[in-house]
């Protein structure tokens, strides 16, 4: 259990994780950006976007939203600060073997 959230093994499958997406034009680049500041941080505020990408307000968004929709960030209101998302088809990714012994 200790391995499965040991920040630096739980940030490179990110990493690697969020590459692959990129690479198949699933997620923008810029993306690992801020999925590791919420990892880091716990949560951000909407605006420290553009400072975290380093893009342009534009493009900044765009990444943001894109978290947003794929569930990889969330937030109680729209406006509101982003934190780390959990959805069910990226656990196994991130978490490997989280359910491991569980199953008999």
């Amino acid at each position: 259990m200790n391995s499965l959230l040991d920040f630096k093994v739980l940030s490179k499958r990110m990493r690697i994780h969020v590459e692959e997406m990129v690479a198949m034009k699933e997620l923008p680049k810029g993306s690992y950006a801020l999925l590791r500041e919420a990892l880091l941080i716990g949560e951000f505020q909407r605006g420290k976007t553009q400072e975290i990408t380093g893009f342009k307000d534009r493009a900044a968004r765009e990444v943001l939203y894109a978290l947003v929709k794929k569930g990889l960030l969330v937030s109680d209101t729209p406006r509101g600060p982003v934190r780390l998302g959990f959805p069910i088809d990226i656990v196994e990714r991130w978490f490997p073997l989280l359910y491991h012994g569980i199953r008999k």
